[in-house]
């Protein structure tokens, strides 16, 4: 083991425990591991150089410890057993690790043991990077360990890519505000978490994990996340942060020295491309993501940094989404993870964790809600945002923004909705969602509960509805809004904006009515949908269920009736409630009486009151003068209507068309009179 030095990738360290045998210890994840990190490769020290070294073609078989054979690097086979943990030496004062339980996922690392000595000073110093000549092919061997899992965390080591020019119509083409009004402050909270907290972010972090770890399988998932590593591989910047990430994670100093190198930048990138696009090295890379993702302790870790950086990570995620090339990578993963997410949720195991997921998680949100102190914390949040969103809408610039990301979404929306297998998936989604939720609503513990769900929500409604602060807050409320209301309705743009708004959504309307083709279908419809009504109604299976139905409802009617009888019989027989109806009775005599007084004395002072005597003389007058002028004007209008020659033509010719049609009804009649004399005559005279 003395000529051998192991060059580790970035975060890790070899160390060997008080029995000889060696571990691994991750700084990052803060763990230690019997077996060598994925990537680690024994260089010989006498190949160690000033220009570089070179590494064997094929790594020699790991060093054998006292207590476990050499295991054989690359050979591609399964491991042997990983050999027993020593025991704990209570001198060395350290704890040696375990081995995982779950593959993979290395345990975690206690005290760590004592260091191990310095490196040789024999390995001369070069004075600066750029004086190491590279040689042919020995750096890719060198750091194929570091440029393992330098790939894996390349999103988040380097540089945000430059900005491309913003597309119309895009996220990108709506400009971002260079800042933010002042947060409110929130009221204090403990910092302890509530049960509330620790089970809704366990079920949380457990179901992100496994989607995460779902993804991570996908073979298109991890040929796409590849290929997009090994395109930022080739670019120079990213080399460089590259070289430096595996510079600033190693303490070899040679490794840190050639990291200036240019040339060997050019190959760390050269080996990480290689690297990313290899199936297999893609699947070890995932399969170990996947693992991490199911790690409870993982996800209770990216849990913690997810609350607390999670404005950060979301300001620049906001940032990185405004560029067209992510636009496009989002799309293409989110189809993805969609497609996964959907295949997924088909399976009725994963359905059955969802409807336990959430279950567990509505109750434990019902037990915290009935906290008084979560009740204040949430009245006091919705508070403060409701003010800040207020504040927000008011804002100009928010406005502006708004209106057009809701054009580029709604944009978006519509041609998506126009796609047809967007529709065929729409529908299919609907069909599973109705029959899932009909057989839900079915079942009688999902009755019980939401018969005690709705008692209790009404009972908390009247609670809060009886509550007077909550009363005066209403009022209040419904007073601002009020006047609002009236201000922005007396606002001449809002009139303005209210009528086009109202004239082009009338002639959008008279288009698509007057368009055949809405006509054809809409005639369509309405006979398919007359055909359906039409089956429905002669099914006898229907009918029968229509009849079962109007007699239980005649038989619940009568029930009612009758139940309601006797409710309202006892009601009046009761003692308590005729005394009751008698006081109300003479309150009711009194309060008429007393307005009735009232209602008396305003009419006679309204009556000799002077000032309303001149204005009801005023009004008669006015009203007179009205009168005389109307009936000045009904006389000229009728005199005028009376010597117009057209109107005397017509009515000429009106009476003449009149007298015509009397004399010939007179004509008729006496005719028809005759005849029936005649007929009467004749009959008498056959008698």
């Amino acid at each position: 083991m003395s000529d051998l030095v192991a060059v580790m990738p970035p975060g890790w360290e070899q160390k060997q425990a008080p029995d000889g045998r060696f571990f691994y210890v991750d700084h990052t994840t803060k763990s230690t591991s019997w077996e060598p990190p994925l990537g680690v490769q024994w260089v010989k020290r006498s190949e160690h150089s000033f220009g570089g070294f070179t590494a064997p073609a094929t790594p020699p078989p790991r060093p054998a410890s006292p207590a476990s054979p050499a295991r054989p690097v690359g050979a591609g086979g399964v491991p042997p057993p990983r050999p027993a943990p020593p025991t704990r030496d209570p001198s060395a004062g350290y704890i040696p690790p375990r081995p995982s339980s779950t593959p993979g996922i290395a345990p975690l690392t206690g005290t760590a043991p004592p260091p191990r000595p310095a490196a040789p000073s024999s390995v001369p110093r070069p004075s600066s990077h750029s004086s190491i000549p590279p040689r042919p092919g020995s750096p890719a061997r060198s750091v194929a360990a570091t440029a393992t899992a330098t790939a894996t965390a390349l999103a988040g080591a380097v540089p945000p890519p430059r900005p491309a020019p913003p597309r119309p119509g895009s996220l990108s083409s709506i400009p971002m505000r260079p800042s933010s009004p002042a947060r409110p402050s929130s009221p204090a909270r403990s910092p302890v978490p509530s049960s509330l907290d620790a089970q809704v972010q366990g079920v949380a972090q457990q179901a992100g994990g496994a989607l995460i770890a779902k993804a991570a399988r996908n073979e298109e998932v991890q040929r796409a996340a590849g290929q997009k590593v090994a395109e930022l591989a080739h670019n120079p910047e990213y080399q460089k942060m590259m070289a430096q990430r595996i510079a600033e994670n190693s303490d070899n100093e040679l490794v840190k020295m050639m990291a200036g190198n240019e040339a060997f930048q050019r190959q760390v990138g050269v080996v990480v491309a290689n690297m990313a696009t290899n199936e297999a090295m893609q699947r070890k890379v995932s399969e170990r993501v996947a693992l991490m993702a199911e790690d409870k302790e993982m996800q209770a870790k990216v849990g913690g940094l997810v609350r607390e950086h999670g404005a950060e990570v979301g300001a620049m995620a906001w940032e990185q989404m405004q560029q067209e090339e992510n636009q496009e990578l989002m799309k293409h993963y989110g189809a993805i993870a969609g497609q996964v997410a959907w295949e997924e949720m088909q399976k009725p195991e994963n359905q059955a964790m969802a409807v336990e997921y959430g279950k567990k998680a509505s109750a434990v949100a019902f037990e915290e809600m009935k906290k008084p102190e979560n009740q204040a914390l949430a009245k006091e949040y919705s508070r403060i945002a409701g003010k800040y969103a207020w504040e927000a809408a008011q804002d100009e610039e928010n406005q502006r923004m708004a209106k057009e990301a809701a054009t580029v979404v709604g944009s978006a929306a519509w041609k998506a909705a126009q796609d047809e297998e967007n529709q065929r998936m729409a529908k299919e989604a609907a069909r599973t969602g109705g029959k899932f939720a009909m057989e839900q609503a079915r079942d009688e513990e999902n009755q019980r509960m939401a018969k005690e769900a709705a008692k209790k929500t009404s009972k908390f409604a009247v609670e809060q509805a009886r509550d007077e602060e909550n009363q005066r807050m209403a009022k209040e409320a419904a007073k601002k809004t009020s006047k609002f209301a009236v201000e922005q309705a007396r606002d001449e743009e809002n009139q303005r904006m209210a009528k086009e708004a109202a004239k082009t959504t009338g002639k959008y309307v008279h288009r698509q009515v007057t368009d055949e083709e809405n006509q054809a279908a809409v005639k369509s419809a309405a006979k398919k949908s007359g055909h359906y009504v039409a089956e429905q109604a002669r099914d006898e299976d229907n009918q029968r269920r229509a009849k079962a139905a109007a007699v239980a409802a005649g038989h619940a009617t009568a029930t009612g009736a009758k139940k309601t009888g006797h409710f309202l019989s006892e009601q009046a027989r009761d003692e308590e409630n005729q005394r009751k109806a008698k006081a109300a009775a003479v309150a009711t005599g009194q309060a008429t009486a007393t307005g009735a007084k009232k209602t008396g004395a305003f009419v006679h002072r309204q009556v000799t009151d002077e000032e309303n005597q001149q204005k009801a003389k005023a009004a008669a007058v006015a009203t007179g003068r009205a009168t005389a002028t109307g009936a000045k004007k009904t006389g000229a209008f009728v005199h005028r209507t009376a010597t117009n020659e057209a109107n005397q033509q017509a009515a000429k010719k009106a009476a003449t068309a009149t007298g015509r049609a009397v004399g010939t009804g007179a004509k008729a009649t006496g005719s028809l009179i005759g005849k029936g004399a005649k007929a009467l005559w004749n009959s008498k005279g056959s008698k």
